[in-house]
């Protein structure tokens, strides 16, 4: 496509223009072309600065890993477990992840050779674990809470310290402002398909936990108990999604967002071609 603009062979060229600031281009922000709706794009770039409220990076409150790649490397699937009976949660199959509250998926034993890197990774296991790769027609959770640590595979565990912010976060990913959040700064070679590295994740927007009272903390996490047994709808039904509105109504109040913000970026989050597989409707 940019050979065809340079030789200026527009007629070739179908595709949507987006208008993004030169001065955000030189600092390495490309945020224009994660969505299709301008919308979409100026809100994040609102959330990443603090402008809906106050923000740091999740890497900065949480500690994130190990990746999956370590994980496939050092581990194997087993159908029973060893001595050890070490677990993960392996796969994302949304036909079976479709709560925020959910459950291993696969006892794991060392590879031969490898029980000493085995040991150092089985000591970061966590609870929550944040997604790290995602179809996103069919996507449901963002984040899950296990009820027991685990490693992770297609997810990245993700610690707080605190059981309280854990759930809070979990809550805040699955609402639609903690979507925008993961999407809106994701490595983009398939927009469909993403596939969040360490850094990616680390860089998401979140609420600034260290800031807030322990009241609206307690909100969210409020929110999780009470939510989190119930289904979340895949992201192209989030106009239709009770649980995820649920969600939202805690986080609006809780975070001190508008409401209008939070119904449009559900709007158009519902419409975005990346997320419906599907062109771009207006009506």
């Amino acid at each position: 496509m940019a050979r065809d603009i340079i030789e200026g062979k527009i007629e070739n060229i179908n595709g949507t223009v987006q208008l993004w600031p030169r001065n955000r281009i030189r600092e390495g922000d490309w945020g224009g072309v994660q969505f299709l709706s301008p919308y979409l794009c100026e809100r994040f770039v609102e959330l990443r600065q603090g402008g809906l409220f106050k923000t740091r990076e999740l890497g900065e409150l949480a500690e994130l890993g190990p990746a999956g790649q370590g994980v496939r490397g050092i581990f194997d699937r087993s159908e029973v477990p060893d001595k050890d009976a070490m677990v993960a949660l392996w796969y994302h199959k949304t036909t079976v992840t479709q709560k925020m509250q959910a459950r291993w998926d696969t006892y794991i034993k060392p590879k031969e050779g490898k029980e000493k890197q085995a040991a150092d990774l089985w000591d970061k296991r966590k609870c929550l674990m944040v997604v790290a790769r995602a179809r996103l027609n069919t996507l449901r959770c963002a984040a899950v809470r296990l009820h027991e640590s685990a490693l992770g595979s297609m997810w990245i565990p993700c610690e707080f310290g605190e059981a309280q912010l854990e759930k809070a976060a979990c809550a805040y990913f699955n609402s639609t402002i903690g979507i925008l959040a993961l999407l809106g700064d994701r490595s983009n070679k398939i927009p469909s398909y993403p596939h969040f590295s360490m850094d990616d994740l680390r860089r998401i927007p979140v609420p600034d936990f260290n800031a807030m009272s322990a009241a609206q903390v307690t909100a969210l996490a409020t929110a999780f108990d009470t939510l989190c047994d119930f289904t979340l709808l895949p992201l192209p039904q989030i106009m239709a999604d009770e649980t995820r509105a649920a969600l939202d109504r805690v986080v609006i109040d809780a975070l001190g967002i508008a409401p209008e913000i939070v119904a449009n970026i559900r709007r158009e989050l519902s419409r975005e071609p990346s997320i419906t597989g599907k062109p771009y409707e207006v009506s």
